[in-house]
């Protein structure tokens, strides 16, 4: 996570933790890699709303995001919807208790119901 330093760098981390969860059930790897890539998958979406909802502040209504080299990415080359980028802005507003809280009752719920 420390090497996340934008958008597209956020992006690229959520891509392959939901390949390597995809890839975790598919060879049976057991629950434990599986909630492990799914926790990172969902920690990778929330810097990623915190990336958007910062650009989209500073550029105002409709702003794109901005690379690490202070370029401008609009949301589909960065391969996003808006519908996505909403989702994960609003992920980003949770409080880190309340989030932690719901994170960890999920892993208990996919764990019971992998039983």
């Amino acid at each position: 996570m420390a090497e996340v330093g934008d958008a597209g760098d956020a992006h690229r981390l959520m891509a392959k933790a939901s390949a390597a969860e995809h890839y975790a059930r598919k060879a049976q790897l057991g629950e434990d890699a599986i909630t492990y890539a799914h926790a990172i998958k969902i920690d990778a979406e929330v810097l990623l709303g915190g990336f958007l909802k910062e650009t989209g502040e500073r550029a105002g209504r409709g702003g794109d995001p901005m690379s690490r080299d202070g370029t401008l990415a609009t949301l589909p080359e960065l391969g996003l919807t808006r519908n996505q980028s909403s989702k994960w802005q609003k992920l980003a507003n949770i409080p880190e208790p309340q989030f932690e809280e719901a994170l960890c009752a999920d892993q208990d719920t996919r764990r019971a119901a992998s039983r």
